[in-house]
């Protein structure tokens, strides 16, 4: 199931504490399989949690992201 592009996110309120896949590719304003195949490609942070089912990141994590990816396209 995809979701909604949302973002991207112009400040780290607008982002959840944690975040999974589907938060993060909201808050970075791209699909759910679009973070799913950077994570495999190791296009991501490392997840700052592994639970059985899933990783889950800091917001922290997923703003840093979001601003060095923007730095990066300017």
């Amino acid at each position: 199931m995809q979701t909604e592009t949302v973002g991207p996110v112009t400040s780290p309120d607008e982002i959840p504490e944690v975040c999974g896949v589907a938060e993060f590719a909201a808050a970075a304003g791209v699909k759910t399989d679009t973070i799913t195949r950077y994570r495999w490609a190791g296009k991501l942070p490392d997840p700052d949690w592994v639970t059985a089912r899933q990783v889950l990141w800091s917001r922290a994590t997923v703003w840093d992201w979001i601003q060095h990816r923007r730095r990066r396209r300017r």
